[in-house]
Order: structure tokens, then sequence, then C-alpha cells
């Protein structure tokens, strides 16, 4: 069995979304779906403001210039979130800095030791 190597450059066509993903459909007829929580700001932002977004780069970016979220479609592919939680970005909707010190203690009893006390790095 011989297995090829392609090269592929994935590029953005459309975006859509449902209640909970963010799908886009690339230009290869390719369809990627991913849940809004991986991207707070995005997750927080009405229809409206997710509606708005512009292609960057023939497809190979997606921005939202309403909410100040750029995405890569490589990045997408490979499975990357934002980074951020919806801790840090208070100003769209996040929890409380009682809610995130609730979360941040749940999320240790899991035993996920490394997350970071606010403040502290």
């Amino acid at each position: 069995m011989s297995t090829y190597a392609v090269d592929v450059h994935p590029l953005a066509h459309h975006v859509g979304f449902t209640d909970a993903d963010m799908v886009v459909v690339l230009l290869d007829g390719r369809t990627v779906s991913v849940p809004l929580v991986w991207f707070p700001r995005l997750a927080k932002a009405t229809r409206e403001q997710l509606e708005n977004y512009e292609i960057l780069a023939d497809g190979e970016g997606i921005h939202w210039p309403d909410v100040d979220e750029d995405l890569s479609v490589a990045g997408l592919l490979r499975g990357r979130g934002s980074g951020l939680s919806l801790c840090s970005i208070p100003r769209i909707g996040g929890f409380s800095a009682r809610g995130c010190s609730r979360v941040r203690r749940i999320v240790r009893s899991f035993g996920f030791a490394n997350v970071e006390e606010k403040g502290k790095t």
C-alpha cells in the first residue's frame, strides 16, 4: 500500500454558524466544524457580529471586525482554539472574578494542576 504526501493549502470559501459550532466551507469542498466555545469572542458575539466576517488573504484567514477576532484556516484544521478563556475577556460577557476562581478550583479538582491564578504566571 502506498501513501502519498499531498501538499494542500486550505482556503476558506464561506463561514456559517449553528447554535454551538462554526462551520467553515473550504474551496476544495471540505467542511470544517469547530465548537464556538473554542473562541470566546465568537461564542459571546451576536448573530449579526458573527455574520460580519471577512475572508483574508484569498481564504487563508477569517476576520471578525466587530469582535476583533482573527483565525487561520490552517489553525482550525490543526484543532487550535484561540487560547483565551471566558475569564480572560470580561468585556464581552465572561465570568466575574469570583466565577473565574470557582472555575479554576473545579478544573484543578479534576487534576489539571497547571491552571494559572489571576495575576500569576
